[in-house]
């Protein structure tokens, strides 16, 4: 995808946080990262030196947010909060704080949704809250301290790097944000840029092939979208609708409602995104050739950018470019029999992996195809100086050691 299609994101905590996020956004392939390792005592500086291009900031400690609450910023500035998981996550690796503990201080967290989870878990002690809004870390740490007073066995739950440092004689616990918290302030950034609001009502088609089941479940999944379903002919529907509804049924890509999971039912489906109904309509055609190349449900999209993301609902969506306007893909493949579309989809793999290796299993799996078929292929295309191998990888049990591949880099 081009960079100018995407929204630039600034990622600003440290080391840690910044290796745990770098992953999580791979689901989002709107974003194009940037990454400031920075702490509390310099984000100031690292968000006022930080590239004028950005159109929304993601801080990852409370500490971070209170430095720069009172600054004003020409984007939106979010704060990566901890959930309940994050709680769920420190009892069940720390089991001796619901026995041994007989009082708990908390911060960063809502009193009701901690007093429910501890319910849930049977913790008999006793509950204290900690809050705080300065820039500085006395007062919270001057509150954990007389929550704690007089208690033989505390304990202190913390989302404050400062705060936990800070508590040097206390048995304490640091509440690190997990996964899902990461997911839901992505999202939230999302939803608050600019560039987002713009194509809330970008146009949607959708084309749709039933190979399998009743189409009672496309007028469900049309009603779920807020849009309109046509039967062009046979087993071919259209569906229309709006880019933002249809995300946000969609969970962000990651899930497609009534047909994820529908063993009952095979699905093809293209998705097009543009402004005009026209051109979304040409990209749900391209969106759904890709589609097609699975045995099962599969849904593809073609973006307004003509890049590809997909599939829907089945791991962790692939985004690369449409093979349209990918000639050297189209001449390479027709060369040896082979579609662009799994050619470009074995490149994509090669670069959610961040990897330049793979097998033929690799192959087989990206391209829904036999592994004898997959051996096939890539004997045409080492023929064809396409690919060529880089070594052999050992295998635990009896026979031939496992083939790796690489892709051969093009010369002028």
């Amino acid at each position: 995808m081009d960079n100018y299609t995407k929204i630039s994101i600034g990622l600003f905590g440290d080391s840690y946080m910044l290796n745990q996020i770098r992953l999580i956004i791979k689901q989002f392939p709107s974003f194009d990262p940037f990454y400031f390792e920075c702490h509390a005592e310099n984000i100031k500086d690292s968000l006022l030196h930080s590239d004028a291009s950005l159109e929304v900031a993601l801080l990852f400690d409370y500490d971070s947010f209170l430095k720069v609450n009172d600054l004003d910023f020409s984007f939106p500035v979010h704060f990566l909060y901890p959930s309940a998981s994050s709680l769920y996550r420190i009892l069940y690796m720390n089991a001796n704080i619901l026995d041994a503990v007989d009082v708990l201080s908390v911060d960063s967290l809502s009193e009701p949704l901690i007093k429910n989870l501890l319910k849930e878990t049977a913790f008999l002690g006793e509950l204290k809250m900690a809050s705080s809004t300065s820039a500085t870390n006395e007062p919270l740490i001057h509150q954990h301290m007389v929550n704690i007073d007089g208690f033989n066995y505390p304990m202190v739950l913390t989302a404050s790097k400062r705060t936990f440092f800070g508590l040097t004689e206390t048995p304490k616990n640091f509440i690190y944000p997990t996964d899902q918290d990461m997911i839901v302030a992505l999202e939230r950034a999302l939803l608050s840029t600019e560039t987002r609001r713009k194509k809330e009502h970008q146009a949607v088609v959708g084309s749709i092939r039933l190979q399998k089941g009743e189409p009672q479940l496309l007028e469900k999944l049309a009603n779920l979208v807020d849009g309109h379903l046509v039967k062009a002919h046979n087993n071919y529907f259209v569906l229309t609708s709006k880019r933002g509804i249809f995300e946000r049924v969609t969970q962000g890509y990651k899930y497609l409602p009534l047909i994820s999971g529908n063993e009952d039912a095979v699905i093809h489906m293209g998705i097009g995104f543009h402004a005009s109904h026209k051109q979304a309509g040409a990209y749900s055609k391209i969106a759904l050739e890709h589609a097609l190349a699975f045995k099962k449900s599969a849904c593809y999209v073609v973006r307004e950018d003509q890049s590809v993301f997909g599939p829907i609902a089945f791991g962790s969506p692939a985004t690369y470019h449409t093979i349209v306007t990918n000639a050297d893909a189209i001449k390479e493949a027709k060369q040896v029999g082979m579609t662009a579309v799994h050619m470009d989809r074995l490149k994509a793999f090669l670069s959610r992996k961040e990897s330049v290796h793979f097998t033929a299993n690799d192959f087989a799996n990206v391209s829904d195809i036999t592994l004898r078929s997959a051996h096939r292929i890539l004997l045409k295309w080492q023929d064809a100086q396409l690919v060529e191998i880089a070594g052999q990888e050992k295998t635990s049990f009896r026979g031939r050691p496992k083939v790796i591949y690489m892709f051969k880099e093009r010369t002028n």
